[in-house]
C-alpha cells in the first residue's frame, strides 16, 4: 500500500474470491432462481474443466492444490492468482 508508512505494520484485507457457478442459484429465492445467470469464467485463469473438478470435490480444492498454496508462505497473496 503506497499510502501506508513503512514504519507501521498493516494488514491488507483486499481479497478476491472466485465464486463457484452455483453460488447464487443455490441460495436465491425459488421464485427468481431460474432467472439468475450462471457465473462465467471466460475472463479468469481457471478453465471450465477445473471448475467441474472443484465442484466434483464438494467445492473444495484438491489436497495437492492446498499444499501448493500453503508452500507459497508469505508469497501467497502476491503470487497466487488462480482458484
Amino acid at each position: 500500500m503506497a499510502y501506508a508508512p513503512s514504519t507501521r505494520p498493516f494488514y491488507d484485507a483486499d481479497s478476491h474470491v472466485m465464486e463457484l457457478p452455483n453460488f447464487l442459484r443455490d441460495f436465491a429465492d425459488p421464485a427468481i432462481r431460474e432467472e439468475i445467470v450462471q457465473v462465467n469464467y471466460s475472463a479468469s485463469l481457471v478453465t471450465d474443466e477445473e471448475v467441474v473438478v472443484i465442484l466434483a470435490q464438494g467445492g473444495k480444492h484438491s489436497a495437492e492444490h492446498v499444499k501448493a498454496q500453503i508452500a507459497l508462505g508469505d508469497h501467497l497473496i502476491a503470487k497466487s492468482k488462480e482458484i
